[in-house]
């Protein structure tokens, strides 16, 4: 039948796939708009501050602690989000069509993107084990056996390393990525039920809730169990890092919903911050929280524009915050040790957030954004995560070539300060020649950096792309 000239079309099939269409067009469409460039420089920028945050730490001609544990929750917050809007039709609506992303898709994509790195630099390490050179006593062999089993199980962080560290110990993070990533396709279908309100509010909850988490797990439980395992437990198990995990998604998915429906985000934003700090004004931007696509053009352009602007300024005010904050900490660092590793870590991933969230909504148009967009900064992302896993392998083999390939016996304590003498100075001499063969030189910061970027290019080309499309082509 006909109304005022409009055909109408009593098979309501016409009026799905139409729906389905627009739908398609409109996710074909997100994905072409959304330009990630400035996080593949921030994730290289994060793993070669780690790297030289570790130089620093393990060279004995200067100390200063970089803050690199810091920047953890930003590794956590990263993964959640990328997959968030990598996979964001993995569970479809039942108002959305159906789409290629499945629940073996993803598994098999995230094993490939980083288990052929993962096992090689633990395989790499391994004979700087038999020297002493690791996180194990060489005549440990109970430890020796529970250490095989937890690296290559990817469990170590699961126990919170009281059954050993990793061969290669920065690779925790990815054991705790797996864990995470595990729960992604459940975690995000329920993020997608939710309402944008309750997105806002579960990013301040979520907020809270990992704060509290790491002051309370470590500050009560490290006069119980010691420094690491304290601190691993709450600054590395999967189980106490999820909350970090899943703001990332709820991150995504905000973005995701901005970007399909056509919405100016600042607004809703800046709810959450009124959550989190009710004195700050949610009206004191001047920004509209609004649904564009039923404006005209110019007030359409004119509210993006102020959205655009809106996230410039936080991508840079931001940056400049927590850059500041963390060098401070890094000059005050001997005294600081604890202040940086755990109290950082519990405050600073709302600051972590908003730039993640800004670097994607601000048209790659702030100083921020152009810096990070740096070719050499995104080429470094683009290795990034080999650069992570090498870069301690290749501090040890620096030390273990400085030292003449003396291997390191292991005192009965190893910190000097908590040796219980006997009188002679043996304990505290062996402690000394243990931290001494241990490091290296000033001068192997620089030539560490150099050396783990060369060796990570053909690693990545030859091994860790091939192995990915390998793994994702196989049926």
């Amino acid at each position: 039948m006909e109304k005022e000239g409009v055909r109408i079309n009593d098979n309501t099939e016409d009026v799905e796939n139409i729906s389905k269409e627009n739908l398609l067009i409109k996710a074909k469409a997100q994905k072409k708009r959304l330009d990630l460039s400035s996080l593949d420089g921030l994730r290289g920028i994060l793993a070669c501050w780690v790297m030289l945050h570790h130089c620093c730490i393990y060279n004995r001609s200067f100390f200063i602690d970089l803050q690199g544990s810091s920047l953890m929750p930003m590794f956590f917050l990263l993964t959640g989000y990328q997959c968030a809007i990598a996979y964001r039709d993995i569970n479809p609506g039942k108002d959305e069509p159906e789409c290629k992303s499945t629940f073996t898709g993803f598994y098999r994509g995230r094993i490939a993107r980083v288990l052929p790195v993962y096992i090689f630099a633990n395989l790499w390490i391994l004979p700087l084990e038999y020297l002493g050179y690791l996180a194990i006593n060489p005549i440990d062999t109970v430890l020796w056996i529970l250490t095989y089993f937890t690296t290559f199980t990817l469990t170590s962080t699961m126990f919170i390393i009281f059954l050993g560290f990793p061969f290669d110990v920065v690779t925790w993070t990815i054991q705790t990525f797996f864990w995470l990533w595990i729960y992604f396709p459940y975690g995000m279908k329920h993020v997608r039920s939710m309402k944008d309100d309750d997105l806002v509010m579960n990013i301040a909850y979520l907020y809270i809730i990992q704060t509290v988490l790491v002051f309370i797990l470590f500050f009560v439980t490290v006069p119980f169990i010691t420094y690491w395992p304290a601190f691993a437990l709450a600054t590395m198990n999967p189980v106490t890092r999820y909350p970090l995990f899943k703001m990332g998604i709820v991150l995504g998915e905000l973005v995701n919903r901005s970007q399909r429906d056509g919405v100016a985000l600042s607004q809703i934003w800046l709810k959450t911050v009124g959550m989190l700090f009710p004195n700050i004004s949610c009206n004191e931007s001047g920004l509209k929280y609004s649904n564009v696509s039923n404006l005209s053009v110019t007030e359409k352009n004119d509210i993006l524009s102020q959205d655009k602007e809106y996230w410039k300024k936080m991508a840079v005010n931001h940056s400049i915050v927590l850059l500041t904050i963390t060098l401070t900490i890094a000059i005050i660092s001997p005294f600081a040790t604890t202040l940086g590793a755990v109290w950082l870590q519990a405050i600073v991933p709302y600051a972590q957030a908003v730039i993640i969230i800004a670097l994607t909504l601000d048209g790659g148009e702030s100083s921020a954004a152009k810096f990070l967009r740096n070719k050499v900064f995104t080429f470094l992302g683009t290795i990034g995560m080999t650069i992570y896993c090498l870069h301690y392998p290749v501090i040890y083999y620096l030390c273990l070539a400085v030292n003449h390939g003396h291997r390191v016996y292991w005192p009965h304590q190893i910190d000097p300060n908590l040796c219980d003498d006997d009188g002679d100075g043996t304990c505290v001499k062996d402690a000394d020649e243990y931290l001494y063969l241990r490091s290296m030189p000033g001068w192997g910061v620089p030539v560490v950096c150099v050396i783990t970027i060369v060796i990570s290019i053909p690693v990545y080309y030859l091994l860790e792309e091939p192995m990915r499309k390998w793994i994702q082509g196989y049926r």
